[in-house]
């Protein structure tokens, strides 16, 4: 039986009731991705048009156009930056309501196998992670693919033999990330089930300092929560390493390519056979192109990050429910009078997990007007 995805269904409801958010971002990225493009070709024109020639000619205009670009840019940018948020709190909105309701409704036996900071790592952590998906994860992804494939149409232009070469790096970039995105996947979902036993931690020791410190616990306490965190620095580091790693990389192919491009361009070889100003485009349109490669990996940790929790929230969310209850059924009309009710409870056994036994074969009576709580470990 297929699972219930809470965070597929959330993300769907929300798009369906902000259509015209979304239209307006789809707008918007298209905007982003089109004006990215004509600062490279502005540039071209300026130097083949006007410098290389020595002619003054519409320069200013040229000028004007190619800051005019550079403002579009950046106006697009924050829209879209903008609209993203917008959307991504009200999805994480939509979830933590939805997580809200299935806690009134989870069965028992959940919270016996899992402490409360577990639980409140799920709505906390988790659906933090599944937010940065929208904030700097996925759509920035998209952005990035679309700006991409603009700048090789672009490169393609000016030269077929540039294209070729463009097309030969991709691959390699696609494999290197690849191998990022499975190894960073795995780091991560680690990362995020130790964050939740130390926020665990956290949580218990403070409900339950008082009987840790009348049985002398301290130490004990201490050296799990050590344990915890020295586990959780090791995953974090395996993270950090990955995402140090990615950025040089990706640098050094930017500046391996732009050399061999530099020196295939030169009179002697003119092997490319392309102008001083379309060498300077392409210069920068290579330079935009690894741009957003880079931003990949920023954006593949988010996304892993999000997929993680996303697995852990759909997980939760997918716990078995207790029976509906009858919410007619009151104690009054059991019980109209309790001044003079007694209770008595005989070899009574109580138990979440079967052959884990919470209460086995107790006598208590509890006399009119007492009180009595049974408080496990968690309280």
């Amino acid at each position: 039986m297929m699972k219930d995805s809470l965070v597929n269904r959330s993300i769907v409801k929300v798009i369906k009731e902000n259509i015209k958010t979304n239209l307006l971002l789809v707008f918007v990225i298209i905007g982003a991705v089109l004006t990215s493009l004509i600062p490279p070709q502005v540039l071209k024109h300026i130097i083949d048009f006007n410098l290389v020639p020595k002619n003054n000619d519409k320069l200013l205009t040229s000028a004007f156009a190619y800051m005019a670009a550079i403002l579009f840019i950046g106006v697009f940018d924050f829209l879209k930056e903008a609209l993203i948020t917008i959307l991504g709190q009200k999805v994480t909105k939509e979830i933590r309501v939805e997580m809200a309701e299935k806690l009134e409704k989870i069965n028992a036996r959940f919270f016996s196998s899992n402490e409360s900071g577990v639980v409140v790592s799920r709505f906390t952590n988790d659906v933090d992670a599944i937010s940065s998906m929208f904030t700097s994860g996925i759509i920035g992804m998209v952005v990035d693919c679309f700006k991409i494939i603009g700048i090789v149409i672009s490169i393609w232009m000016f030269s077929a033999k540039l294209g070729v070469i463009v097309l030969i790096i991709l691959p390699i970039i696609y494999a290197i990330t690849r191998t990022f995105q499975k190894r960073m996947l795995k780091s991560q979902t680690e990362n995020r089930i130790l964050v939740g036993k130390v926020n665990n931690h956290i949580s218990e020791s403070f409900k339950n300092a008082q009987m840790i410190k009348s049985y002398s616990k301290e130490d004990y306490m201490e050296k799990k929560y050590v344990g915890y965190l020295m586990e959780n620095f090791k995953t974090i580091e395996k993270v950090n390493f990955y995402d140090s790693v990615f950025p040089p990389i990706i640098q050094i192919i930017r500046a391996s390519v732009i050399a061999v491009i530099v020196i295939l361009s030169h009179r002697q070889l003119n092997f490319l056979d392309i102008s001083v100003g379309m060498v300077a485009a392409t210069i920068e349109l290579i330079s935009n192109l690894f741009a957003p490669i880079e931003s990949l990996g920023m954006e593949l940790q988010s996304i892993q990050q999000a997929i993680s929790g996303i697995q852990r929230v759909n997980d939760f969310y997918n716990e078995p429910e207790d029976d509906c209850k009858n919410s007619e059924l009151k104690s009054d009309n059991i019980i109209p009078t309790r001044e003079k009710i007694d209770l008595s409870f005989n070899d009574i056994s109580f138990y979440y997990d079967e052959g884990t036994d919470i209460l086995k074969n107790i006598n208590i009576k509890i006399n009119s007007q007492e009180k009595v709580t049974f408080v496990g470990r968690t309280g």
